[in-house]
């Protein structure tokens, strides 16, 4: 998952391509979500990984 500035855009093509550069091929992503809105976090700065996948019991909008 990408989350990209307002008014900014990216391909997934280039985001694989960014990482392949770093990466060896079995670990570049098959997808990649690209979205412009906040990546949900908890009070401590850290991403809550089960709230993206969906099996999260907090929903997105309460951790805005």
């Amino acid at each position: 998952m990408v989350q990209v500035e307002p008014g900014e855009s990216i391909s997934e093509q280039a985001v694989r391509s960014w990482v392949a550069e770093a990466l060896a091929n079995f670990k570049v992503p098959a997808y990649v979500e690209i979205r412009d809105d906040k990546l949900p976090r908890n009070a401590s700065g850290k991403l809550l990984k089960n709230v993206l996948r969906g099996e999260g019991e907090v929903s997105f909008a309460e951790t805005m």
